[in-house]
């Protein structure tokens, strides 16, 4: 039952950000299993125009920590990636 509350609230901070930029990109999963350097555990990517514009607090809170940070340059956009994770 915990584990349903928390994925609600996972649900929310990325209803949350969705609903403050049109222009950001979101994916969560969970990997069950080891898979290359890949561990088990959840898994949010997030792709933006400006990383300012996004409030990460709420991923921290919920158990996230930054994986990655990475500047994407595709023909004249600008991107910004961010792969979050929590591993059990």
């Amino acid at each position: 039952m915990i584990n349903i509350k928390l994925r609600m609230s996972i649900e929310q901070i990325i209803f949350n950000l969705l609903n403050k930029n049109a222009h950001t990109w979101v994916r969560y999963w969970q990997q069950k299993e080891m898979s290359g350097l890949t561990m088990p555990g959840e898994y949010i990517e997030i792709r933006t125009f400006f990383l300012s514009g996004i409030e990460l607090s709420d991923f921290f809170a919920a158990g996230f920590k930054i994986n990655k940070i990475q500047s994407q340059k595709i023909d004249a956009d600008a991107y910004c990636d961010i792969l979050l994770n929590k591993t059990d």
